[in-house]
């Protein structure tokens, strides 16, 4: 049975009414109406996006990582991307790899990190040569060589700053062939650092590429996405909820500002594949680019959901995002709005559930094995290509999917 939504939030009552709202180009809410020219409700928002991305993404080399790194900040300790770019460096030289593409994500890439307190997540994608790859104890399951003389499929590291002891670095990165399988079933990690706007290494020109590929693994199994994103969200609200009634062994047992801000923006996103494939079906069979998908920005998540739908508790997450700058650990209980925001939590944790099974009726296996053999073709072509870029002891001649 199709399950019904309550979708009368969203500002959608019929397709002539969209295309009406479009054509002026106003956002429709049932207590105000605000011309997006003027893009007051924007401008006056306490929300600011402190990304700033890099115009040429396809050619930042790890040698340039501190100074790439600290273009995205007011201001940042440089002994900090220089321990991190040690690091990288080690990881290259120990394991016989390259990495292809580094980013940055966590609170910095959301937007709403504390400036002294916030961790560093650091996310990378790397592989071997293309004659390692061919060799037997990498194709093989059991071969005499071992694991350890196989090329590694993850790589991690969590260090403190001497700088900030403080804040740590938490450095992790995947194998390509790793990195395909996740992206090929849908992971919402791998989506997540695909769609990242803190790139800090990217050495192939064939990252557009793979981003089409996983926009189009999104347009096939969007319920893929909303189910990761709804178990998330469930995930760090109920563990904070079962310890409710026992004294909290650490800060991790208590719903602050940040859990909660996370929380809200994971709810948040899967709205966007609501309104894409449940109510706004107009360009149903087309792609949208993954950044109009995966949206991480805070502020321009918050503001895409705005002008889709009434979003209860507005004003509360302003004054949340305002206080995870300020006081960052303070708990929600403690706030006088806390109880109004914790029951719109609730509220659409059901909601989204609700949306999830939808997006499972509407786009069903039988709709996502149809792309399917297309999809994994895309992708051996793709991760050939990769390889023969980076090795240098091969010519390389891009197939371009073909």
């Amino acid at each position: 049975m199709k399950t019904t939504l309550p979708v009368y939030a969203y500002h959608h009552s019929t397709q002539q009414q969209q295309q009406q709202q479009h054509s002026r180009k106003v956002v429709h809410n049932p207590k105000k109406q605000v011309s997006s020219s003027s893009n007051s409700t924007m401008n006056t928002s306490p929300i600011t996006n402190n990304t700033s991305p890099i115009s040429n993404n396809n050619n930042l080399s790890l040698e340039k990582l501190p100074s790439t790194m600290s273009s995205y900040y007011n201001y940042v300790p440089m002994e900090i991307p220089m321990a991190i770019q040690e690091k990288l460096q080690e990881y290259e030289r120990k394991n016989n790899v390259k990495i292809l593409y580094c980013v940055e994500t966590g609170s910095h890439s959301y937007g709403y990190h504390c400036e002294s307190l916030s961790d560093f997540d650091i996310r990378f994608v790397y592989s071997s040569s293309l004659r390692d790859y061919l060799k037997l104890r990498n194709m093989l399951a059991t071969y005499r060589g071992g694991e350890k003389s196989k090329i590694p499929t993850s790589i991690q590291n969590i260090f403190k700053c001497n700088v900030n002891p403080i804040r740590c670095v938490d450095i992790l990165g995947w194998e390509l062939r790793r990195s395909f399988s996740f992206i090929w079933s849908g992971n919402s990690s791998i989506l997540e650092w695909l769609a990242s706007e803190r790139v800090l290494v990217s050495r192939t020109n064939n990252i557009d590429r793979l981003k089409n590929v996983a926009a189009k693994i999104i347009h096939g199994s969007p319920y893929t996405v909303a189910y990761a994103k709804l178990n998330t969200a469930k995930k760090n609200y109920h563990n904070i909820l079962d310890s409710k009634d026992k004294p909290p062994t650490s800060q991790r047992d208590v719903l602050d500002v940040k859990k909660t801000l996370f929380i809200i923006q994971t709810l948040l996103s899967v709205n966007i594949l609501e309104w894409k494939y449940l109510i706004n079906t107009n360009h149903a069979d087309v792609a949208e680019p993954l950044e109009n998908i995966i949206i991480l920005n805070f502020r321009r998540l918050f503001d895409t959901v705005k002008a889709l739908r009434t979003i209860e508790i507005e004003k509360e997450i302003e004054e949340l995002y305002l206080l995870r700058q300020q006081v960052p650990n303070v708990p929600l209980s403690s706030l006088h709005f806390g109880q109004r925001v914790e029951s719109w939590i609730v509220y659409e944790l059901n909601r989204v559930n609700a949306v999830c099974s939808s997006l499972f009726v509407k786009h069903s296996k039988d709709r996502w094995a149809q792309h399917d053999q297309a999809i994994t073709d895309e992708l051996d072509a793709l991760f050939l290509d990769l390889l023969l870029e980076n090795d240098k002891s091969f010519t390389y001649h891009p197939n371009n999917g073909q």
